[in-house]
């Protein structure tokens, strides 16, 4: 599912409603899931105030300072996903913001030809 929002099949706030529906104890799982999920999609710097935008939050929230002062945006995921509860929910909307806008860039550079992605590939992968 947050793969289809990634590449714009689903809204993201399904994405956002999905997390918040979560129990509060699985969370923090998934926050290092995603904080892994944007390591893997190499965020660059010129990427960050997109995705503060894209996920609806004030520059000024701790996540986005955080994010925007670390040398590079990945210097910054492992300890915005270790924020506490009440940041978590903004936690969750950077980095799957960030998420979401670099691997569209991927997708549209390095895998534009074909990759062996699977979650690039929903339509071949179809049963």
């Amino acid at each position: 599912m947050l793969n289809r929002v990634a590449q714009g099949r689903l809204p993201f706030t399904d994405a956002v409603r999905w997390f918040e529906s979560l129990p509060e104890t699985e969370q923090p799982g998934w926050l290092r899931t995603i904080a892994l999920m944007c390591h893997q999609a190499h965020p660059h710097r010129e990427e960050i105030d997109p995705a503060i935008t894209l996920a609806e939050l004030r520059p000024t929230f701790t996540p986005c300072v955080m994010m925007q002062k670390a040398a590079q945006p990945e210097d910054a995921l492992d300890r915005i996903a270790a924020l506490p509860a009440d940041e978590r929910q903004k936690a969750f909307s950077l980095m799957f913001a960030l998420y979401c806008i670099a691997d569209t860039r991927r997708r549209q550079t390095q895998c534009k030809n074909g990759c062996s992605h699977e979650w690039h590939n929903f339509d071949t992968n179809a049963a």
